[in-house]
């Protein structure tokens, strides 16, 4: 659980105030969104985005930072570089997955269920299909220049350590803008993405080596 747990922190670091989940209207016929979303998608042939991430532990007075940053090549190609301030690379590449931790390499392809499960995530937020997804009931909101998806996690495992994830995208171009993770612990973390381009060229070796 430990592993899992400490993996989906750095996996979703890619993506204001913290938004409540209440604070949009709901959405009562999500089509619309999930079209825009997938036009979006379709669209999109590669993202490099910088991100922030706050942790909120009830043992620190103050929130835990870090900063990094996020690549994305269709199709299967994905690289998330925690920088500061410890070091972390995950990368997937097709049904490949490593890490690097501390100087230490490992390949997890075969790790367990949970890591397929993060994977075909991490494809599914930036592929556009959340809607086909399997791991999480969605409800979705309208807030001020912005959508919100609410997800809430029907895996067992992922049950147990989050309450539910919610997604923020920018109403005018789609693009996931932050993720805020609220753990069953009260614990809360918080990722944010800027200075976000998309379809540059990406060397394919960005998803090979570390």
């Amino acid at each position: 659980m430990t592993e899992l747990k400490t993996i989906l922190f750095f996996v979703f670091v890619f993506a204001t105030q913290l938004l409540n989940a209440q604070t949009g209207q709901p959405i009562a016929d999500p089509s619309d969104f999930f079209n825009k979303l997938r036009q979006t998608s379709a669209a999109t042939t590669s993202i490099r985005a910088e991100f922030t991430e706050e942790k909120f532990l009830s043992y620190l007075k103050e929130p835990a930072k870090a900063t990094g940053i996020f690549y994305y090549k269709k199709a299967n190609m994905l690289r998330w570089e925690k920088i500061k301030p410890t070091p972390y690379v995950f990368l997937v590449n097709g049904d490949k997955v490593k890490i690097k931790d501390n100087n230490k390499e490992k390949d997890i392809s075969s790790f367990n269920e949970g890591i397929g499960k993060i994977k075909d995530l991490m494809i599914v937020l930036v592929n556009g299909e959340l809607q086909k997804n399997k791991l999480f009931t969605i409800s979705c909101y309208k807030a001020d220049a912005a959508y919100q998806v609410k997800l809430i996690p029907r895996n067992k495992r992922m049950a147990k350590v989050f309450d539910y994830l919610l997604l923020t995208f920018a109403a005018d171009n789609m693009r996931l803008k932050e993720m805020d993770f609220f753990e069953k612990s009260g614990d809360k973390s918080v990722m944010k993405f800027y200075n976000d381009v998309v379809n540059v060229k990406l060397d394919d070796n960005l998803f090979v080596n570390f």
